[in-house]
């Protein structure tokens, strides 16, 4: 972070990372319930996505 604690540059910094989060923790819940959709309407007799291992490592 730059700049020193309550200095306008270390405010930016912190609430880029708050919205980083936001939207990393959305996204999470967006899969969640993608995948709780599937699994409800075909039974859980979906293969999981591959594309899903690299996602988690964000």
């Amino acid at each position: 972070m730059n700049g020193k604690a309550g200095s306008e540059p270390h405010i930016n910094a912190v609430e880029k990372m708050t919205r980083r989060n936001i939207i990393n923790e959305l996204e999470r819940v967006v899969h969640s319930l993608q995948e709780s959709y599937l699994y409800i309407c075909f039974g859980g007799e979906i293969e999981p996505d591959p594309s899903d291992d690299f996602q988690d490592d964000k």
